[in-house]
């Protein structure tokens, strides 16, 4: 019996089954790659998102160096502030050493409690030295030991006495035998020659102004020793300050003298008579002296 079907050639059969493998295996392969891709593409992502965060990081960190050198900056200019502070500090505390004569914390503990008194004591001392410097009494001795010795009859501007530079010429105070008092007015009250007169005058004060005026003896009492020589400074600027504005005054305006030594036709109010005193100079009240 013959067969229906042909039979199918066998080398055409194996043909086909070896293209079917082959088409599987790159089916294979392809899907491998593209799973390979995609744990590529999940990596990458995950890479990004690291470097994101290590941005961040870095941000935040270069954000804190710089806050931290800010504070550097500003502790490096408060400490300078406290160094210059603390120099401050340590001049005022010798310069309190050197006035009190004793240093801080040279004192027992059994002591301290006298340290502290004592403090207390200087205080009060010197509350007590700030109001003297304001006593009209004393204010009165100082203006008489200028014109007692200097040798002159009031402080007006024009009976100011000059410096001499010949020491024949010098005066000399008949009562002490000592020679008086002469200051360079143009100079300052430290130069040498004129603070040996503010020396001068506060050893008459301390010496013998009690005796001169009684009703001073409660200021002097009070008054430091380095508060009566700032007073007695003081009172050599005013008599120069009142001499260069006289100066000044008679170079830019010279009225005409009267015969009885006042100003032609000028009114000046005497704040001693609290009037007004007419064609006359004024008295020494009025130059505030």
């Amino acid at each position: 019996m013959s067969s229906t079907f042909s039979r199918m050639p066998a080398d055409q059969t194996v043909s086909s089954t070896g293209d079917s493998g082959k088409t599987s295996a790159k089916g294979a392969t392809g899907r491998a790659m593209i799973t390979k891709m995609s744990d590529l593409e999940d990596n990458l992502a995950d890479a990004e998102k690291t470097i994101q965060i290590l941005e961040k990081q870095l941000d935040k960190t270069q954000k804190e160096v710089k806050h931290q050198k800010d504070r550097i900056e500003n502790l490096e200019e408060a400490n300078d502030g406290l160094e210059n502070r603390t120099q401050d500090l340590e001049t005022r505390i010798r310069e309190l050493e050197d006035r009190f004569g004793e240093k801080p914390g040279e004192s027992s503990e059994n002591d301290e409690l006298d340290g502290v008194e004592q403090s207390r004591e200087r205080l009060e001392r010197l509350k007590r030295s700030v109001l003297a410097m304001k006593d009209p009494n004393l204010r009165q001795l100082i203006r008489t030991v200028f014109q007692l010795r200097m040798g002159v009859g009031h402080l007006m501007p024009d009976v100011l006495p000059a410096w001499l530079e010949n020491e024949a010429e010098w005066p000399i105070d008949k009562a002490t035998n000592t020679r008086l008092v002469r200051f360079k007015w143009e100079e300052p009250p430290t130069e040498n020659a004129n603070w040996a007169g503010v020396q001068d005058i506060v050893e008459y004060i301390r010496t013998k102004g009690g005796a001169r005026a009684p009703s001073a003896i409660p200021a002097l009492r009070d008054i430091t020793d380095d508060d009566l020589e700032s007073k007695v400074v003081q009172k050599v600027k005013d008599l120069a300050k009142n001499l260069r504005g006289a100066k000044k005054k008679e170079s830019t305006n010279e009225p005409s003298s009267t015969p009885d030594g006042g100003v032609d036709g000028a009114n000046f109010l005497c704040l001693n008579h609290k009037a007004i005193r007419v064609g006359r100079a004024p008295c020494a009240i009025a130059w505030n002296l």
